[in-house]
């Protein structure tokens, strides 16, 4: 369950929370996909978080989505100190050339 204090700060940013539903495959952080009016969100949380963690991976995705076309990077909703709200990004079938793509996206980063 997400603690109140990180709840609240979704609804302050959004509005009121429609639904949670947990994101499965994050080994550090919880994570959840939180549907508001109008709105679907990513939110993974940490209260004991280091300090500076959640607006260090702000500030890379921004870069990343900045260096980039070809990837898609969520953008940075709210990030503070317990937490990360990110735009939801729908998964996508992988083709028999994803991979090959997706090699292709990471080279042109370097």
């Amino acid at each position: 369950m997400i603690p109140h204090g990180v709840l609240q700060r979704v609804e302050a940013a959004l509005g009121p929370v429609r639904r949670i539903t947990p994101v499965e495959g994050g080994c550090i952080n919880p994570a959840a996909r939180i549907d508001v009016d109008g709105a679907t969100v990513f939110l993974k949380w940490k209260l004991d978080a280091p300090e500076g963690l959640f607006a260090a991976e702000a500030d890379g995705l921004r870069k990343l989505g900045a260096a980039t076309t070809q990837l898609r990077v969520p953008e940075v909703l709210d990030a503070w100190a317990k937490g990360l709200l990110l735009e939801w990004l729908e998964p996508a079938p992988r083709g028999s050339s994803f991979s090959h793509q997706l090699g292709r996206a990471l080279a042109a980063l370097h």
